[in-house]
């Protein structure tokens, strides 16, 4: 900002006293001088006003542009070898990676992350000074770098656009091909066999006409589709009778599927251990062996499906062997309540974490389907038993879980009702696959 004052230059002063008599030039000159210093001395300088324009000041003191950091994002994703040292390498001393990996491993090891996941790398003046992993669909590790090399490591969540569609659709084949006829991923035919896997067997009950109507939440991310959040309700018309099921957190806290009377989806077994597949050999007392060439008992069900398809446990329980055999080949065997056991043949591999005494959640997945043992093909040999004597696994009726307390029962009640039009019909004809808001 410039500042313009008055000049009280002598040479100025005394060529415009040459036009005066000289006789009163001195004391014009003193009168001039005692007015400019009693001025001067009462002059308020927060009042003086600028005559240069802003865009002169802008022009002088350019700290605006000298001050902006240059910063760059790369965004990138896992492939197959990458490893976290090989792409950090390029920007940090080993030295300053092994610090970063020590600093992060007690949140999240980085050094095992996994192919598909998303990353960022975030440079400042050319410098990287943070990144990003996405560990899950739910999380984000972060790592700040400072310039002291300092780290601070964080998670934080991932923010979702939701929106509640209904899909609705009706089978001709599978299941499979019915929701993919809706524009819909295969992932969420795999949710509602899931959901229903208590009542429904997807291979052996599902019927050319029945229907199905699915609230459920689909997540965006940047404007892009990302995948599905929850089925808050749904409706499987399967020969003619409707299943319901409802998502719901009881006062306890806990979240779980329920029908139209409160009582919970869950029951003690799963009606078979895999999803999508077809029973390839059933139990038997007197089946012809295919490898052997003599007749046998067949005590157990054969679900063929193709190798590497995920096996899970039908009930709680705890492993009580795992190991392999000349004829089950790789082999798990689970301990649950009211003396029943089951047996899993013929694996390809074990999951991860699958050991002796480990205990073992309904649903969770135990090992992998394969060819090991007396196999003519990739396939599951099924086995229960109760109290040590085989049983047929497709004849075991299963008893409910918990349901919703008596108490609770009204509030439940309510807060089905916003859903019981939703999935029906006339409702899915005119709404299906909008954003709905019930």
């Amino acid at each position: 900002m410039q500042i313009y004052t008055q000049n009280f230059s002598k040479g100025n002063m005394y060529s415009k006293l040459s036009r005066v008599n000289k006789r009163f030039g001195i004391i014009l000159f003193f009168l001039c001088f005692v007015l400019g210093f009693i001025v001067y001395l009462g002059y308020d300088n927060s009042e003086i006003k600028a005559s240069v324009s802003s865009s002169k000041v802008r022009s002088y003191f350019p700290f605006k542009n000298i001050f902006r950091p240059k910063i760059n994002i790369q965004e990138a994703t896992i492939q197959p070898g990458d490893t976290i040292v090989e792409i950090l390498s390029e920007y940090l001393s080993s030295f300053e990676i092994y610090s970063l990996l020590h600093k992060a491993e007690k949140i999240y090891p980085l050094n095992k992350i996994v192919v598909g996941h998303k990353y960022k790398l975030i440079f400042v003046q050319d410098r990287l000074r943070a990144l990003e992993y996405e560990i899950d669909d739910k999380n984000v590790l972060g790592v700040v770098i400072s310039s002291q090399g300092e780290y601070k490591v964080y998670v934080k969540k991932i923010h979702y656009n939701i929106k509640k569609v209904l899909v609705a659709g009706q089978i001709e084949g599978s299941l499979f091909e019915a929701v993919q006829s809706c524009g819909e991923k295969s992932s969420l035919a795999i949710n509602l066999a899931n959901i229903f896997g208590w009542d429904i067997d997807f291979l052996r009950d599902i019927r050319t006409g029945d229907r199905f109507y699915v609230l459920v939440e689909k997540r965006f991310r940047h404007g892009e589709f990302v995948g599905y959040g929850h089925i808050l309700a749904a409706r499987f018309v399967n020969k003619g009778k409707s299943f319901y099921a409802f998502l719901y957190k009881g006062k306890d806290g806990r979240y779980d599927y329920f029908d139209l009377e409160g009582k919970s989806l869950r029951k003690t077994f799963l009606k078979a251990p895999l999803s999508f597949t077809r029973i390839s050999s059933g139990y038997s007392l007197h089946r012809y062996h295919p490898i052997l060439h003599v007749i046998r008992p067949h005590r157990g069900i054969d679900y063929a499906a193709p190798l590497g398809t995920p096996i899970k446990t039908v009930a709680d329980g705890i492993i009580i062997a795992k190991g392999r055999t000349k004829a089950a080949g790789n082999y798990v065997k689970i301990r649950h309540k009211n003396g029943y056991e089951t047996i899993y043949n013929h694996m390809c591999r074990f999951a991860k974490g699958i050991r002796k005494g480990k205990r073992v959640y309904q649903g969770q997945v135990i090992g992998y389907v394969g060819q090991t043992g007396y196999a003519t093909g990739p396939h599951l040999d099924f086995r229960m038993k109760r109290y040590g004597r085989f049983i047929n696994p497709l004849k075991v009726k299963s008893d409910f879980a918990y349901p919703i307390p008596k108490k609770e029962i009204s509030d439940y009640k309510l807060y089905i009702s916003q859903y019981l039009s939703i999935l029906s019909p006339q409702y899915a004809k005119s709404t299906s696959n909008n954003e709905i808001t019930p």
